[in-house]
């Protein structure tokens, strides 16, 4: 199954491949992002973003949000799938759409956007 891996500690943007099983997904997640506990944030119709539960408790290593939705902020690591509620397929948009509306936060600024800076080397 298609998906987007969005890491801001190192500021990159994959996608990625997730096993096919169902009854397996939300354990490969929690092994991709790090987390023993997993929350599904509906971003918009079709697209749900999983992140780290426990971000916030964490020792931040970096954090980002998307442009226009600057309440939301996710500590660590997420992957974006399709689908709605905690029914997931796979994602039909592709990276292209997450690198234009990614934005990092700084863990000294952890709420406010520092813009659409690209990884070194990129």
């Amino acid at each position: 199954m298609r998906a987007i891996k969005i890491d801001p500690a190192t500021r990159r943007i994959s996608e990625i491949e997730l096993i096919r099983n169902p009854n397996r997904m939300l354990d490969e997640i929690c092994l991709l992002i790090g987390c023993s506990r997993l929350e599904l944030i509906q971003l918009d119709s079709g697209i749900v973003l999983a992140a780290d539960a426990d971000g916030r408790q964490k020792p931040m290593r970096g954090a980002f949000t998307f442009i226009g939705n600057h309440d939301l902020v996710i500590h660590g690591t997420g992957i974006v799938l399709g689908g709605e509620g905690r029914r997931l397929r796979a994602l039909r948009e592709g990276k292209a759409s997450f690198d234009m509306i990614t934005e990092w936060l700084t863990p000294d600024s952890s709420e406010k956007p520092t813009g659409h800076e690209k990884p070194k080397g990129k």
